[in-house]
């Protein structure tokens, strides 16, 4: 309806599975940790795309992964920055047809969102949500999380599918 609600699955937002994922799709261990829960575990049941665009890896990985930060820099900034420089020359990384530049920027774009997303996630920490939407929330096969993130790996790996170009 106009209200923009799926009052098929739980309330959820139309945009949902689509936002939700464009959050996760190249979220590792040290940003969730970071941003979000310091605590995190590595097997901590948060779907992300894989970086690695080989032609046998899986597209979708089950859990954010730990990808190994430079801790000698002292802010996320440097350390997504080292991220790009040190896979830069690696083909099947990252996003397939991304300069340098546009992969630095990629980094930086989703920090700000998980940086953003870090606050609401600390108000739902002090105000839970009802059982009911935690459990549409989670359901991520049903609310359609997982499409749109299969959808974003094949983005990332054969952009020409989506684009035409």
């Amino acid at each position: 309806g106009s209200s923009g609600i799926n009052a098929e699955y739980g309330g959820l937002s139309e945009g949902f599975a689509v936002n939700v994922a464009h959050r996760l799709h190249s979220l590792t261990l040290e940003d969730l940790r970071y941003y979000f829960d310091s605590e995190a575990p590595e097997d901590n049941d948060i779907p992300t795309v894989n970086f690695n665009l080989t032609k046998n890896a899986q597209r979708v990985i089950t859990n954010a992964p730990l990808f190994g930060f430079d801790t000698d820099f002292g802010t996320q900034a440097m350390k997504h920055l080292d991220q790009v420089l040190r896979n830069m020359d690696k083909p099947h990384f990252g996003i397939t047809n991304y300069s340098v530049l546009e992969q630095v920027a990629h980094v930086m774009h989703m920090a700000e969102l998980w940086n953003q997303a870090g606050k609401y996630y600390r108000t739902m920490e002090e105000k839970a949500p009802s059982e009911e939407l935690c459990g549409c929330v989670s359901d991520m096969d049903e609310n359609g999380v997982m499409s749109e993130l299969e959808l974003h790996a094949l983005k990332k790996k054969y952009p020409g599918l989506t684009t035409g170009r």
